[in-house]
């Protein structure tokens, strides 16, 4: 997602700053090349959990206000309920184009793919396959797909298959 914003950055003249756990200096990777090939600056949090890197996140964002910019912050992911309506028209797509689909089987990493499709599909026809991304998956669907049906919480949880992650 990260190469997504900064490629998208690139291409409307954005500046993109990705703040990341981790310190310079550490393995580089592929991602993070072509990060810096789309122009994005990168700022280390250090060895650093959820909490403490969404603090760096809230103090870059100050810095880059306090330059005059006018920042928006892209959660993990991407995964809001502005990030996850793109898939909700994608389920729709979807079920128009195979309206006897019984099951879609998506991958549930930050949440947003899952949540919009069972938006648009309904939670008996969705099953998400929890990759360890994030702690709770199951009510971060839950919170995700309440806020973009603009009602409470289903008190059925997400279909979620935890079962394909392990140690390592």
């Amino acid at each position: 997602m990260r190469d997504l914003t900064a490629a998208a950055g690139a291409s409307t003249g954005l500046q993109v700053v990705l703040v990341l756990a981790g310190r310079r200096g550490s393995p580089r990777s592929g991602n993070l090349a072509l990060d810096g090939l789309l122009g994005a600056r990168v700022v280390w949090a250090g060895d650093v959990r959820e909490p403490e890197l969404e603090k760096a996140v809230d103090a870059v964002v100050a810095e880059c206000r306090d330059r005059g910019a006018r920042p928006a912050t892209i959660p993990f992911g991407g995964s809001n309920a502005l990030g996850a309506r793109g898939y909700v028209d994608g389920g729709r797509e979807l079920l128009a184009q195979a309206p006897d689909t019984a099951t879609v089987v998506t991958a549930v990493g930050s949440g947003g793919t899952m949540a919009g499709v069972v938006t648009a599909l309904g939670s008996e026809r969705v099953l998400g396959v929890d990759c360890a991304a994030v702690p709770e998956p199951a009510e971060i669907v839950t919170g995700l797909v309440a806020e973009l049906s603009g009602q409470r919480p289903n008190p059925q949880p997400p279909r979620l298959g935890t079962d394909q992650t392990g140690a390592g």
